[in-house]
């Protein structure tokens, strides 16, 4: 009776091993088949293929890739190239149209100047003729606006033109009239002023009538 139970224990035994030796045939034949499956992209179809081959093709590649950046370099290089050519010619057309702008104010300031300048000579005959001839507050009531127009002319930096007793000067003075020089007098001196003359800065605006000593 010991003994079929010993047998019958053992064939047990014996069954239990061959289906754990199955399981574990089973899960490498599964880990297998998981390992092929997370094989990495890349190294799909490089099997038995020449690495020298898979070098030179990454290589071309590479070489492919470099030229690509060197064009894009270039291009970049030149348009950075027209940004700032066209931004020099808007800066240096801002300038001209600045300058254009500045120009015509002044001439625009000029013309309205020069409108002025013959009241201002009204002025100065009034007051010669008036001097003595008529009662103080009316001489100083014409004197007054007088002055208001020669403030008008200096606050738009419009200066008078020296010229009496001064050496004659083609580019400040028109010489209307040319008198024998008397004693006490220089050549070319300046001994009478019919007009006044006016410039702003180094422009004339208006030149100076004068009598000239010969």
């Amino acid at each position: 009776m010991k003994d079929n139970n010993k047998e019958s224990f053992m064939k047990d035994k014996e069954i239990e091993n061959d289906i754990i030796e199955a399981i574990k045939k089973k899960q490498a034949a599964a880990q297998n088949d998981d390992d092929e499956k997370e094989q990495p992209d890349f190294m799909q179809g490089l099997e038995g293929m020449d690495l020298n081959m898979i070098k030179e093709q990454a290589e071309q590649a590479a070489k492919a890739i470099s030229e690509k950046i060197a064009k894009a370099d270039e291009e970049v290089l030149e348009y950075r190239m027209i940004a700032q050519r066209v931004q020099a010619e808007f800066d240096n057309y801002r300038k001209r149209n600045a300058l254009a702008v500045s120009e015509a104010r002044e001439e625009g300031q000029i013309d309205v100047i020069k409108s002025i300048l013959p009241i201002v000579d009204n002025f100065e005959r009034a007051l010669a003729s008036l001097k003595g001839n008529v009662d103080e507050k009316n001489y100083e009531g014409i004197e007054m606006i007088y002055k208001q127009c020669l403030s008008v002319l200096e606050s738009n930096n419009i200066e008078e033109i020296d010229a009496l007793g001064e050496k004659f000067d083609p580019a400040l003075h028109n010489a209307a009239m040319q008198s024998p020089m008397q004693e006490g007098q220089g050549e070319e001196e300046i001994i009478d002023v019919f007009q006044k003359g006016y410039k702003k800065g180094d422009r004339i605006i208006r030149h100076c009538m004068v009598n000239v000593a010969k």
